[in-house]
């Protein structure tokens, strides 16, 4: 009877150790290091998002406007005299002159006095030496080729004594306004004839811009 318990007692003992140890947790390293490498994965790469970003274009730098409007005041009482609208640029002739005109440039504008319609001036650096011209009363008239978008007609300008500008007729300011691009050929004492070609590019908006400066 003694053995028969002692038997007994011996499955029970090995039977609870059994269960004891089948219930103890065991550290999972493997599947914390599967965790570890997926979790890693998934990070993004530092600056990728960066690399897909569109460079920003550089903002265009504004054209500064055509035949732009600006006043002249009196020097003496300082009040507007004149409103002018200046051409593109001042160009040379097409010929370059010999010395001492060499570096003579001339612009074309639109000019009016407060109250009166614009009229057509060409401007240059130096007073044109002109020849064969009528002499009048303070000024010299002279009959001149002038080509307005390739179509040759005769101009009779006007240059006051000593001036550095010459004037065609007012009327020719519409023919400006409507015209890409005019050649005038100048009768300049020692050079022959010499040409000067304009861009007229935007002078109807400026020529409208200062007719209404003027007659505002």
């Amino acid at each position: 009877m003694m053995n028969k318990t002692k038997k007994i007692c011996f499955w029970v003992l090995l039977a609870t150790l059994f269960s004891v140890f089948s219930g103890c947790d065991m550290p999972q390293v493997e599947s914390g290091n599967r965790r570890a490498v997926r979790s890693d994965s998934a990070k993004p790469t530092p600056g990728a998002s960066a690399a897909r970003k569109p460079a920003s274009k550089p903002t265009p730098t504004p054209k500064p406007p055509a035949w732009p409007v600006r006043a002249q005041a009196d020097d003496l009482t300082g009040e507007v005299g004149t409103y002018v609208a200046d051409g593109p640029s001042r160009v040379r002739s097409t010929r370059r002159m010999t010395f001492p005109y060499g570096d003579v440039t001339g612009n074309i504008y639109a000019i009016c006095e407060p109250g009166e319609a614009p009229y057509i001036g060409f401007g240059f650096t130096t007073s044109p030496n002109l020849t064969g011209g009528d002499v009048q009363s303070g000024s010299n008239t002279y009959s001149i080729r002038v080509a307005v978008d390739g179509h040759e007609r005769r101009v009779r300008i006007r240059q006051g004594w000593g001036e550095r500008a010459i004037f065609p007729p007012r009327d020719f300011v519409s023919t400006v306004a409507a015209a890409n691009n005019i050649r005038i050929e100048l009768p300049w004492h020692g050079q022959g004839s010499v040409v000067y070609s304009f861009n007229l590019s935007g002078s109807a908006l400026g020529i409208r811009n200062l007719r209404a400066r003027c007659l505002s």
